[in-house]
């Protein structure tokens, strides 16, 4: 930025900037200058500071008096020459006046803020005086002096402070009176919106995936996003440039070095070298790392003199910018580098952070000791955060070391079985066991038992569910066993035994098993915010509770399994597909088809395991099938039969479906509402339905009334199918019968039901299943609206207009209405003639 004329040709009033983006929410934020007697603009080098005041100058039409400091006007006396100079040049008419005071400074500079008090009180009108690059001042003595200006001129001056870190000011004090507003880091921080608009006044368009790249790697550094503009500019590949922006890259390391790194003390200087092998650090760390005894104190004065080092909330933790760190490490070699991860890793292990010291073991090229560390709590690192996540943290291993260290084999096949990847997977298995020879004592036998849970997830997602059953009852799992193997984590190790095998035995049709093996591994309380077996136990307890009929409690389950996981950015994991499927089959259960297919692709997008992929496949064609797309139906089962038959021990009930679609696919023309002998004769659940459960006696009752032939018999057992299923709204046994149960809902309305609205809604529903066949409407001149004939199915009954306008949730007059309309169209007089023309016509 260059100080340049303005239009008028007076002085400038602060930096001129090409391609300057006008940030409102940073404008707004500086119209305090005019209400406030000091503004701090407080923020690290290159954050555009001085650029966005001198932006709001112009944009809001105010004059000011802007001085910039340099180091040789930083003592008091050049202090009040330059500030003088800066108010004659914004006040010509005064000059004379001004220029007595600055003759005096030299000789009384302690007397210079009342005279400058004085002279901005006689002037009458506000004085906006802006003070950059205040960070220039050493002397507390200087400070102190400004704030005798602004306590002496009161409401007549305001002052605006432009500064690299905090001055010597009781900043809280004065907050606290009023008098101080200060606008820093996160205010100046440039969005992704305006990040775009920067590159785009630049003539630089740039896509949103990569402007979020460059706004995140630079943190919104104003500086840094030019720069890195400059780079594109010249880059071949701008997508590639954006990948690889670091602070190594030219302009940006140029900026470093000449803004940062050569204006810190030295001092400083080898103290960030010391400690930038690590992404955060606290006081001890900075110790161990050859910060030194007062490692504390100096990462404090750091953060506060905003020399790109930023405290962590209120962690007792340091950050340094990424750029600064890249920068930083860029000056390292590569065996200075590989011994500071040593001393990290070292100190990480000491206070029981395994994770972080395990990147710095890797990171250093310590693949032995990463290897014993990897096998001790992998278990415990894949359960507990995305195994996604955690397989890349892996990636950059070499190949080579992976191949040589059994204990990074088994750790990286551990965190790619868990997430469902089986790419890679055999040869990292067979390096591992073929290492195993070359350990030792208690290193093998954990090894041996890690390589056998990674067996166990292998055959779980082959859908060898008996295997992984009986390799799991094998397995030990008491705290004591594992405990004695020198596993730090064995209470996730055990409960990912246990919900592998509730899971199991629930698609293994053992459904009291696994309800109290499922609800075993959900109780389990670890402390901790995400586990994902228990994750996965609590949304297989939900597929169970679907499969019984309990679509309330299995709805409410799976939504807050769905929540918790979406909440911890695992939305297309695995671990959720199985709530995903029992959110559908729920919808599906209760006549909602755009939702149950909204959850189906949710189920598609995270299965990973092939019995429960088929039965997402099930479930979909059984709503393609009541939809009327047989060729759908074909397309989803043949893809979905092709696949089964690849397991080589499918659960039984699937084995059933499978014969069961076979027929159904092979019934030729589809006709979904005339419901074919095939369909009435086997209605398959998956899992299927438990004997004895809530689905399973409703489906009972219902076989009864289809197999009673004399409507009052019938009655009495249809009026218990619809009291047992109106709580969870479990409308599909009901509706996969609409041809015959019309009748009978309409006789049971009309003697009158203890579960009036859910058998109302169900006749309104069976009337639009039966429209596929049979349109009473084509009979009459007018046909009746969609809302007509809701309001004509509770005709049938003894329902009063208000307790049908209550069902309908609208009003009485509106339900008066529809009837007045239905009555006309039918040509009826009175209700229950409406009721017998509409049975005439069909319409029930």
């Amino acid at each position: 930025m260059d100080l340049g004329p303005r239009v008028d040709g007076a002085p400038a009033s602060g930096p001129v900037a090409r391609n300057v983006v006008l940030r409102p929410d940073v404008l707004d934020q500086l119209d305090c200058v005019t209400t406030q007697l000091v503004t701090l603009v407080c923020a690290p080098a290159g954050y555009g500071k001085s650029l966005a005041v001198a932006s709001w100058l112009r944009d809001r039409g105010h004059d000011a008096a802007w001085t910039t400091l340099r180091p040789a006007t930083i003592d008091a006396v050049g202090l009040w020459k330059t500030v003088i100079d800066a108010l004659i040049a914004s006040a010509p008419a005064d000059a004379a006046a001004l220029k007595t005071i600055r003759d005096v400074v030299a000789l009384v500079p302690d007397e210079t803020p009342a005279a400058l008090a004085s002279w901005i009180a006689g002037r009458g009108a506000p004085t906006i005086l802006v003070i950059d690059d205040l960070h220039q001042i050493a002397q507390p003595e200087t400070y102190a002096q400004i704030l005798e200006l602004v306590g002496a001129a009161g409401t007549g001056l305001h002052l605006v402070a432009i500064t690299r870190h905090e001055p010597p000011w009781p900043l809280h004090r004065m907050r606290l009176d009023g008098i101080l507003d200060q606008i820093g880091l996160d205010q100046l921080q440039f969005s992704e919106e305006s990040a775009a608009e920067l590159f785009h006044s630049l003539g630089l368009p740039m896509s949103r995936d990569d402007v979020a790249l460059l706004t995140s790697r630079t943190e919104g550094w104003a500086a840094g996003l030019r720069l890195a503009a400059i780079g594109l500019r010249e880059a071949p590949d701008r997508h590639e440039f954006a990948v690889t922006l670091s602070g190594r890259s030219g302009h940006i390391a140029d900026y470093l070095i000449r803004e940062i790194s050569s204006r810190i003390p030295p001092l400083w200087h080898e103290f960030l070298n010391r400690i930038c092998v690590v992404d955060e650090v606290s006081p001890n760390l900075a110790v161990a790392l050859g910060g030194g005894p007062d490692s504390g104190a100096l990462l404090e004065r750091m953060a506060g003199a905003n020399a790109f080092v930023y405290q962590v909330g209120t962690t007792g933790r340091y950050r340094l910018h990424p750029l600064l760190l890249d920068f930083l490490r860029s000056r390292r070699t590569p065996a200075q580098l590989a011994e500071m991860h040593s001393v990290a890793a070292r100190w990480y292990v000491d206070n029981d952070q395994p994770l972080t010291a395990l990147t710095h073991l890797t990171a250093g090229g310590e693949w032995a000791t990463a290897g014993d560390l990897m096998v001790r709590h992998v278990a415990s690192w894949t359960v507990c955060r995305s195994p996604i996540d955690f397989a890349a943290l892996l990636e950059p291993i070499p190949r080579e070391a992976l191949l040589i260290e059994p204990g990074l084999a088994a750790g990286v096949a551990a965190a790619r079985t868990m997430s469902g990847v089986a790419d890679g997977v055999d040869e990292l298995v067979e390096a591992a066991k073929a290492g195993i020879p070359r350990t030792v004592g208690a290193y093998r036998r954990r090894l041996k038992l890690l390589l056998d849970l990674v067996e166990l997830g292998r055959r779980r997602w082959a859908g060898d569910l008996q295997s992984v059953l009986d390799a799991s009852l094998e397995i030990p799992y008491s705290p004591a066993e594992l405990a004695e193997l020198g596993f730090t984590d064995w209470a996730s190790m055990r409960n990912l035994l246990i919900a592998n095998e509730g899971l199991c035995r629930l698609w293994l049709g053992e459904h009291d098993a696994a309800d109290a093996t499922l609800r075993s591994a959900v109780s389990d309380d670890l402390g901790r915010p995400i586990v994902l077996p228990i994750l996965n136990a609590r949304a297989h307890l939900a597929l169970l509770q679907w499969s019984r009929g309990e679509l309330t409690s299995a709805k409410e389950l799976a939504e807050d399994v769905t929540d918790q996981g979406g909440a911890a950015g695992l939305t297309h994991s695995a671990q959720l597909a199985a709530a995903y499927t029992a959110l559908a089959g729920v919808a599906f259960d209760r006549d909602f088809h755009d939702e149950a297919d909204r959850w189906l692709d949710l189920a598609s997008s995270a299965v990973a395991e092939p019995h429960l992929s088929f039965a997402v496949a099930v479930l979909r064609a059984r709503l393609e099938w009541v939809r009327g797309d047989l060729a759908g139906v074909r397309s989803t089962l043949e893809g979905a039969l092709a696949a089964i038959r690849r397991i080589s021990t499918p659960p039984p009930q699937i084995a059933g479906a499978e014969a069961y679609f076979t027929a159904l696919v092979a019934t030729g023309v589809h006709t979904p509402r005339s419901h074919r002998p095939v369909r009435e004769r086997s209605r398959e659940q998956i899992p299927a339905a438990p004997l004895g459960s809530l689905r399973h006696r409703v489906d009972q009752l219902l076989t009864a009334v289809d197999q009673t032939p004399a409507p009052d018999a019938a009655l009495p057992v249809l009026e218990e199918a619809l009291v047992l299923a109106a709580d969870d709204e479990l409308r599909r046994p009901f509706l996969d019968r609409a041809t015959r149960l019309r009748t009978l809902l309409t006789q049971r309305i009309a003697v009158g039901t203890q579960a009036a609205e859910f058998a109302h809604d169900l006749l309104a529903r069976t009337a639009g299943h039966a429209a596929a066949t049979t349109d009473p409407a084509r009979g009459l001149f007018v046909p009746l609206s969609e809302r007509e004939l809701n309001v004509l199915q509770y005709l049938v009954g003894t329902m009063t207009t208000a307790e049908i306008a209550g069902a309908l949730y609208v009003s009485v007059n509106t339900v008066k209405t529809h009837q007045r309309s239905i009555y006309q169209k039918l040509g009826a007089s009175g209700r229950r003639e409406a009721v017998a023309q509409a049975r005439r016509l069909g319409f029930f």
